[in-house]
C-alpha cells in the first residue's frame, strides 16, 4: 500500500497470502524508485505482483472480512486484531508491507518503529509537498490527517504524481508477448541463460527494483522472510525455486517442467481466467475496500489506532 521515493529499493509482493498452502498476493507499482507512504506509486499497468503457483488471491488470508462491523475489544468498539487486520490481510497488504519490504512501510507490524504504519512519516508528503497529502501515514485519533485514508478512499481524489496509486493496486496479467516468451523459454529447456535474463527475468522481477521494472511475480515470490513459494528471484533453486520443483498442488507435476510448457503449473496459473484445480489465476486481483471497510478503518484511526 505504501512506498517511498526516498526508500532504498531492496526487494520484496503485493498484499495477502500465497504459499505452500496455495494462496497468494500482490503488491504495488512504482517507477523504479520507491516512495514510502501508503501505497506504491503511479500506474497499475505492469504492476508487480505474484504470478506463480499459488492459490486464489481472495483466499490469501485466513482471516475473513465478511463481518467488518462485528466483534471488537477496543474501548470505542473497533479492534485492530479482530476487525482491521483481517481487512488488511484480505487485500494483500501485509505480504507486501512487511519489515523486510523495499516499500519501507510495515503493515504486518503496524505498531513497530520506525516504519510501522501507525505514526510513520509519509515520504510522499516529504518528496512532493505540493501534493498536500498528510505528513503521517496514520495519525492516531485523526483520520483526516492520515495518509492511509487517502490511499484507500476515493481514487479520483488521489493524484498519482504526488501520492502514488490507489490501494490495493491490481496487477496487469501477462501480455500475449510475455506469455509467448515464457512458453518458448520453457519449451526450450528453461535454462539459466541469456534468454532467461533478457526475456523472463523482467517478467518474474528481482529483489532490487520496484515498480514496472520489477516484474509481476517477485513482490510475493521472493527470498525474504515471509516470501511465498516458489521463490522466483531464483527459480533455479532445486528446493525453493520453480524449475524442476514439484508443485504443491500435485507432486506429480512441476512448477516449471523444462521442455514442456503445457505441463508446467506456472503456465497454467498465468494463463487461467478463473479459479481451477491449481487455485486462482496469477497475478491476483483485489477489490477496493468497500464503504463499510473504509469506515471501519476510519473508526479505528479515530479511536486512536490502538493495538487491541
Amino acid at each position: 500500500m505504501f512506498r517511498s521515493p526516498s526508500a532504498l529499493v531492496v526487494g520484496l509482493v503485493l498484499l495477502a497470502a500465497c504459499g505452500d498452502d496455495g494462496s497468494m498476493e500482490n503488491a504495488g507499482t512504482s517507477t523504479g524508485t520507491s516512495t514510502s507512504g501508503v501505497g506504491s506509486s503511479g500506474s497499475t499497468a505492469g504492476a508487480s505482483g505474484s504470478t506463480a503457483e499459488s492459490g486464489e488471491s481472495t483466499a490469501a488470508a485466513s482471516e475473513s472480512t465478511a463481518d467488518v462491523t462485528g466483534s471488537s475489544t477496543g474501548p470505542g468498539g473497533v479492534s485492530y486484531s479482530q476487525d482491521v487486520r483481517p481487512v488488511f490481510a484480505s487485500r494483500g497488504c501485509i505480504v507486501c508491507h512487511h519489515d523486510n519490504s523495499a516499500i519501507d512501510i510495515d503493515i504486518a507490524d503496524p505498531f513497530g518503529p520506525p516504519n510501522g504504519l501507525v505514526g510513520s512519516v509519509n515520504t510522499w508528503a516529504e518528496a512532493y509537498p505540493e501534493g498536500g497529502t498528510p505528513m503521517l501515514n496514520v495519525q492516531p485519533g485523526d483520520p483526516e490527517a492520515s495518509f492511509l485514508m487517502n490511499k484507500i478512499g476515493d481514487p479520483d481524489a488521489l493524484d498519482p504524481a504526488t501520492a502514488g496509486g490507489h490501494m490495493p493496486l491490481n496487477l496487469a496479467p501477462l501480455t500475449a508477448d510475455e506469455l509467448a516468451d515464457l512458453r518458448a523459454w520453457i519449451d526450450a529447456g528453461a535454462a539459466d541463460d541469456a534468454t532467461f535474463e533478457q526475456n523472463i527475468r523482467p517478467i518474474f522481477g528481482d529483489e532490487t527494483t520496484l515498480g514496472g521494472a520489477s516484474g509481476k511475480c517477485t513482490w510475493c515470490h521472493h527470498s525474504f522472510p515471509g516470501g511465498q513459494r516458489p521463490n522466483l528471484t531464483d527459480p533455479f533453486d532445486p528446493n525453493t525455486g520453480a524449475v524442476g520443483v514439484a508443485s504443491v498442488f500435485d507432486p506429480d507435476l512441476q512448477v516449471i517442467e523444462p521442455g514442456n510448457a503445457d505441463a508446467s503449473v506456472l503456465v497454467t496459473k498465468v494463463e487461467a481466467n478463473e479459479v481451477g484445480a491449481f487455485g486462482g489465476p496469477m497475478p491476483p486481483q483485489y477489490e477496493a475496500l468497500n464503504a463499510d471497510e473504509i469506515e471501519l478503518v476510519r473508526t479505528w484511526v479515530a479511536e486512536g489506532a490502538q493495538d487491541n
